[in-house]
């Protein structure tokens, strides 16, 4: 189950957390639950139904360049994978969490790379259906901003995750650990981060000495990362 729950003074109760822009209004909880698990994320998003579909209109006319965040690492580009349908037919996709009990495989569909490539540049488009999908494009006509980001983001032994922030998620899947993903759960997105916004990503569990939160700032189309205590030393943002 995944619910979207707005905080805002319309107070209103939204369902389909998948969607591609599932939705904007103010100071949003979601939460979701796996078996005994629960998951509980805040964000802040776009206070506005008017400027979020006009940013939405907006990158779907732009070239966005695209990042893969693990931890501290952010790499140019995506990793595109191959991806049968129920028909056996066979596409390319961004593909993030798992398939599994307990988990959740969130496909992205591409079009103009193959499995095994790399896209690093891509307008946003949509499927028949109103799903994303991406049209890959080249990184020399690409925006500084907005950018799309991969978070594959993992958990601790027995952990879970959260992303907090000002962001547009475009896909979600879920990530779990034991055979009913009952030992431990998170998710992994593909969202939009606009410039100088600060998402932070967190994870719980046993870590074995990896730090449990990281920051991303786009920046001047650079991504920039900091532990929150790299951020008090510093103040690189």
């Amino acid at each position: 189950m995944s619910v979207w729950t707005d905080l805002s003074e319309n107070g209103a109760l939204v369902e389909g957390g998948s969607r591609a822009f599932p939705y904007w209004g103010g100071y949003g909880i979601r939460f979701h639950t796996l078996g005994d698990l629960c998951i509980v994320q805040k964000f802040t998003v776009l206070t506005d139904f008017r400027e979020c579909d006009s940013m939405i209109m907006e990158v779907e006319t732009m070239v966005l360049k695209i990042y893969t965040i693990f931890g501290p690492t952010v790499e140019d580009g995506a990793e595109v994978q191959e991806f049968t349908l129920s028909s056996g037919i066979k596409i390319s996709a961004i593909l993030v969490g798992e398939k599994g009990r307990g988990r959740e495989l969130g496909v992205l569909p591409v079009v103009g790379v193959r499995p095994g490539e790399r896209i690093y540049a891509a307008q946003v488009g949509q499927t028949s259906s109103g799903k994303p999908k991406l049209l890959a494009a080249s990184p020399e006509h690409a925006v500084p901003a907005p950018v799309i980001l991969v978070l594959r983001t993992g958990i601790g032994f027995r952990g879970s995750n959260s992303h907090e922030g000002e962001f547009m998620p475009i896909v979600r899947g879920i990530i779990a650990q034991g055979i009913a993903g009952r030992m431990g759960c998170g998710e992994q997105l593909v969202v939009l981060l606009p410039e100088g916004k600060v998402l932070k990503v967190r994870r719980s569990g046993r870590l074995y000495g990896a730090p449990p939160e990281y920051h991303y700032l786009l920046r001047e189309g650079k991504i920039l990362v900091a532990t929150p205590e790299e951020r008090e030393i510093t103040e690189i943002f």
